[in-house]
């Protein structure tokens, strides 16, 4: 009914055509709906290339086929629908956001020129029932572009998937991300504040003392570079249009860490390490992929692709958005890590959740023993252990992309992947998990005692930190230690700083700097002015406030951001004066804060 969500549905099986998936309200309770998986109802898309509700059909999208995985982003504020399209095609890795499907959906029949339905089709009363403000004809309770104008009932959205011929087979994803989105009483408020700081310029008024506070807080947070913006997946084709599923990405150590462990990796990836990727949703790539860690959120490991081994335009096309693996997709050998620095090798302690002990088989048919964590075409028979052995030699447990727990054995020379339980019908058990302890003792060997495994992320990645910083010898709290600022000294500044750049006024000033940053900010990652690190600002303005003054030669670079900065003031000459740097860099917090 309210915000953004975003979920995935991978295709396990499926014929062209046979499959749907989308959005529906839930059937009338005595209704002639039901649940029946060949009756498609809602709004959605069919995996032979078309969008379909009511009966209708529209070419839309992309084939998918088994393996492919299709994403649906639900914009329940801006009645949106969209998909965003994850496959293969002549062995090439194609990620695709589909662009709006449907629109005007109108969850609540809101209609604000073009906003929602207005009511329209979703049973709302009209004028005639007494509603006030209908439309009527145009008559003196009118005034509405539709009878409703938002006294209807509140529609609730479930995600839905239609399956058509026997067979047919698909999972839902493990990845989904979802915000509340901004209601009604956030814009007004967010309105009223831009009307107050347009009379600070206009009015000569003071600035708020809620802007200080804001700004100080976002100085504080922008200095720490500690978090980064990105879109993803579920920020969809219209960044402008809605507040979307924008991510701020955590890139501290600490939390990175822990996002790892969470994934079962024995080393830590930090943000800028380079990755091969050569997994992807249950398939192994055959061209593989180069990815950049972001940082974590939500507990996930956020990275961005930013190479492709492809003629495809995915990286332009919505594949270059920020994403999270799942534990199926970091395997052994399904990153390969291309980033080497001081520290790398320091051991994460692993989970207790991909830890197991010996394994006794007790299904009748016996573990089937595979050569892949996933059961697919490509995944080879390497042999059969009998009811009743006794596995000592587990290495790993890990769920795989269709949910079934794995785990990796030893057994007879023989090292491959087992499934916990039959999957389908009764699910039967395959294996019962033995206590080591007990097993040891039944055999007559002396207990050693040994530390129990973590079971807390975060405890692993406090571990892991500690170790790191004694080998790597840094300590992250103490970076951009030289910009920090009291509030008090942060409000002093810009109480002072109504006119940085004299002698312009503080409209022209504000202007100025933000071109400024605008300028540095053009050859940046983000390419928003906005979204700019401090790591990539600070640096720029520093060496353009040296070169202008020094004497008697400018220095040069060969960074295009510092060329830049150095150019933009460069061409006011001595027209302007130039703060200090940290004059300049506090209030440049300000329009990040109302932004």
């Amino acid at each position: 009914t309210k915000g953004v969500a975003y979920f995935e549905i991978r295709i396990e099986q499926a014929d062209i055509g046979s499959v749907y998936v989308g959005i529906a309200e839930k059937s009338v309770e005595g209704g002639s709906v039901g649940c029946k998986p060949h009756r498609w109802h809602g709004w959605g898309f069919v995996n032979f290339r078309a969008t379909y509700t009511a009966g209708a059909e529209r070419v839309y999208g992309a084939h998918c086929h088994s393996g492919d995985t299709v994403g649906v982003l639900v914009d329940a504020d801006a009645g949106r629908v969209s998909f965003f399209y994850d496959g293969l095609k002549y062995g090439e890795h194609i990620l695709s956001d589909l662009g709006c499907a449907f629109e005007n959906l109108g969850p609540f029949g809101f209609n604000a020129d073009g906003c929602g339905g207005g009511g329209g089709g979703m049973g709302a009363p009209s004028a005639a029932a007494g509603v006030e403000g209908g439309s009527g004809g145009g008559s003196a309770r009118g005034g509405g572009r539709y009878p409703s104008h938002g006294h209807v009932r509140p529609r609730t959205l479930w995600a839905v998937v239609g399956l058509r011929t026997a067979g047919d087979r698909v999972t839902l994803g493990r990845k989904w991300v979802s915000g509340v989105g901004v209601d009604g009483v956030g814009t007004l408020r967010n309105v009223g504040r831009c009307e107050e700081m347009l009379g600070v310029y206009h009015g000569g008024l003071s600035l708020p003392d809620w802007l200080v506070q804001e700004g100080y807080s976002e100085y504080q947070r922008w200095i720490s570079d500690r978090y980064h913006r990105a879109k993803t997946r579920g920020s969809g084709p219209h960044f402008y249009g809605c507040l979307g599923l924008d991510m701020d990405i955590d890139r501290s150590y600490v939390n990175c860490a822990a996002a790892c462990a969470c994934l079962g990796l024995d080393r830590v990836l930090l943000p800028g390490d380079k990755v091969s990727v050569k997994r992807s949703a249950g398939r192994l790539l055959e061209l593989t992929e180069e990815a950049t860690i972001l940082g974590a959120c939500q507990g996930k490991l956020w990275y961005e692709i930013s190479k492709q081994k492809s003629e495809g335009g995915s990286l332009t096309e919505g594949g270059g958005r920020a994403w999270f693996w799942d534990e199926s997709e970091v395997v052994k050998g399904g990153l390969v890590i291309l980033t080497e620095r001081k520290g790398s090798n320091v051991k994460l302690p692993v989970l207790a959740k991909f830890q197991s002990g010996p394994l006794k088989i007790v299904y009748v048919g016996g573990a089937v023993i595979r050569s892949d964590l996933e059961i697919f075409d490509g995944s080879q028979n390497i042999g059969t252990i009998p009811q009743g052995e006794v596995i000592e030699h587990v290495m790993e447990r890990r769920m795989n992309s269709c949910g079934v727990v794995r785990f990796r054995v030893k057994w007879k020379g023989k090292e491959g992947w087992i499934s916990e339980r039959i999957r389908g019908g009764k699910e039967e058990a395959i294996v019962e998990m033995l206590d080591k302890t007990q097993k040891d003792s039944c055999d007559g060997e002396q207990e050693v005692k040994s530390e129990p495994p973590l079971t807390d992320p975060m405890l692993a990645a406090k571990q892991w930190l500690e170790d790191y910083e004694r080998v790597a010898g840094c300590n992250e709290a103490n970076k951009n230690e030289e910009y920090n600022l009291t509030f008090q000294e942060y409000d002093q500044i810009i109480s002072s700083s109504t006119s940085l750049f004299i002698p312009n006024s503080m409209k022209d000033s504000d202007a100025i700097l933000s071109q400024l940053i605008s300028t540095i900010a053009d050859f940046s990652h983000s390419g928003d002015a906005i979204d700019c690190r401090f790591d990539d600002v600070a640096p720029a303005i520093t060496f353009a406030i040296e070169t202008k003054y020094q004497s008697p030669s400018p220095k040069s670079s060969s960074n295009p951001s510092f060329r830049a900065a150095c150019d933009f003031l460069n061409n006011f000459g001595a027209a302007i004066r130039i703060p200090p740097l940290r004059a300049v860099l506090a209030p440049a917090a300000l329009p990040r804060a109302i932004n």
